[in-house]
């Protein structure tokens, strides 16, 4: 959902992989940042940004009422 891992380490983020099941596999991962897609929070509609799963909708209106009021640089 995010577009790609930045770090193998957050494949241990992952629903259903266990801390043992991330040790054995963890040397066969790799991540390549060129492919990851950003999402600039300064020009990010609401929607892009609700659809981050770390952001959610909430969020993301309390990013741009921020954006809005000049209160997020």
């Amino acid at each position: 959902m995010l577009g790609g891992f930045t770090s193998p380490l957050q494949v241990k983020e992952v629903y259903g992989i266990s801390d043992s099941l991330f040790l054995m596999i963890q040397w066969r991962l790799t991540a390549d940042t060129a492919k990851v897609s950003r999402i600039n929070l300064n020009t990010a509609s609401e929607t892009e940004l609700s659809r981050h799963p770390y952001i959610g909708r909430y969020t993301a209106r309390g990013i741009i009422f921020l954006q809005a009021t000049g209160r997020f640089h």
